[in-house]
């Protein structure tokens, strides 16, 4: 897992960490402690959320460059190929005038 999954992990670790003991020994009423709870989550949901949103464009950018590499590396391996193809015909050719020259003579 990257690190960026690893931080996210962790705080949502801390997060129920810290609610569950706010939760224990909150010296607050049920209803007061249920509303200081919902607004933490509400707080919390949008940084995680955030956080997702940012790993996931991060993650968009880095396939397209890898979609790009890709490109390129099959293009180069057909140019490539194209040459040898050529090359091969200009031998081939070569080869067969050579021989007809012998034949001829």
């Amino acid at each position: 897992m990257n690190n960026s999954g690893t931080g996210i992990l962790a705080f949502l670790a801390g997060l129920a960490t810290g609610a569950t003991l706010g939760i224990l020994f909150a010296p607050r009423s049920g209803e007061e402690t249920r509303k200081i709870m919902g607004d933490k989550v509400d707080e919390y949901s949008g940084e995680v959320k955030k956080q997702v949103d940012d790993m996931v464009s991060t993650s968009k950018k880095e396939i397209n460059k890898a979609r790009k590499k890709a490109m390129q590396a099959v293009e180069n391996t057909a140019r490539n190929l194209k040459e040898v193809e050529d090359n091969v015909t200009d031998e081939v050719k070569g080869k067969v005038n050579q021989a007809a020259k012998k034949v001829t003579k």
